[in-house]
């Protein structure tokens, strides 16, 4: 009773997740470190209903999202604000390097035409945020854009839909690496690849900075491995030239059945670094698979206040 009681407080925000197949919600309750469930759970629906990210059919997503907050084990979530995170089909991702003495107006000016140059979508139809590090002689900026066509989408459905409160919306691949138990004092310059949805995504950090990231199919890896060597190699190559300083390792995470062996077997002597898998991850509910709840629960605890040095909100203004 306490538990039904303590998840009726008004504002206690929840994540929410949308991807092609499902949705998934998980309301935490406690701190970072010792999280407590209040609400989880997981609903499939019809094909098409969302298809490569981009929501086909707004009714359906939206009653179908009404139905399962209110009948969510194990207490119904009635909080209106919530966290989001959406598939990366829909979101390009960039680096752009700038001097380190471009501040201000110029800065946004630079950056707003390297973006309109690179993404291949017209500058007004997209919305995009980044993050800056700063290292030696030059700022490196991780950007991340998405349509506004899409983000249109989302805020249609969970806000006038369904009468919630999106404050944050991100791709799914930072919400993962919220969950992975990452310590930066002790583990830097590796790549980190993740394995989820028939993609992988993979980053490359100097410290708590991503400094490359990519992604490929993993239908296309299975045809053709060498495809993703070929990427890592030669952003080891770069990260290498521009930072002065050698990788460490790969660190591998998500779905690795079927892919793990031949992945280990193929980066190790390929780019001449050691290949570890991510056991453990920062938070799964008890008894949970981590391949299928690692996205939403690294969400989740961002609404305990747990996150990370890359902040990208789509929503932001």
């Amino acid at each position: 009773m306490l538990e039904f009681l303590k998840n009726l407080i008004p504002g206690k925000p929840f994540a929410l997740y949308i991807t092609d197949e499902f949705i998934q919600a998980l309301q935490l309750d406690g701190r970072p470190e010792a999280p407590q469930v209040l609400a989880i759970g997981e609903k499939r629906f019809n094909a098409g209903v969302v298809k490569d990210g981009e929501i086909l059919q707004e009714q359906p997503l939206s009653e179908g999202i009404k139905r399962f907050l209110a009948e969510i084990k194990p207490n119904p979530i009635i909080s209106k604000k919530c966290f989001v995170a959406f598939q990366e089909s829909q979101s390009y991702e960039y680096l752009f390097h700038l001097p380190l003495a471009l501040k201000g107006k110029e800065f946004d000016a630079e950056l707003e035409r390297l973006v309109g140059e690179t993404i291949p979508v017209p500058l007004h139809e997209i919305k995009y945020d980044y993050h800056v590090s700063s290292h030696v002689d030059k700022q490196i900026v991780f950007v991340v854009a998405v349509r506004r066509l899409i983000i249109d989408q989302y805020y249609e459905v969970i806000k006038n839909s369904c009468g919630l409160k999106p404050v944050f919306l991100e791709p799914e691949s930072l919400s993962l690496l919220r969950n992975i138990p990452l310590n930066f004092d002790k583990v830097k310059n590796f790549f980190l690849i993740n394995i989820r949805g028939g993609f992988i995504t993979w980053f490359s950090f100097l410290g708590k900075d991503v400094v490359d990231s990519n992604m490929i199919a993993l239908n296309k890896f299975k045809e053709k491995p060498d495809l993703l060597l070929e990427d890592l190699k030669k952003s080891k190559e770069a990260f290498v030239s521009v930072v002065g300083t050698e990788m460490t390792h790969v660190l591998v995470s998500g779905d690795i059945d079927g892919v793990g062996k031949s992945m280990k077997e193929l980066l190790g002597p390929g780019l001449s670094l050691s290949v570890a898998f991510v056991e453990k991850y920062r938070f799964l509910p008890d008894g949970e698979d981590a391949s299928k709840f690692n996205v939403i629960s690294g969400l989740a605890l961002k609404s305990l206040g747990f996150d990370m040095e890359i902040k990208i909100n789509l929503l932001a203004k």
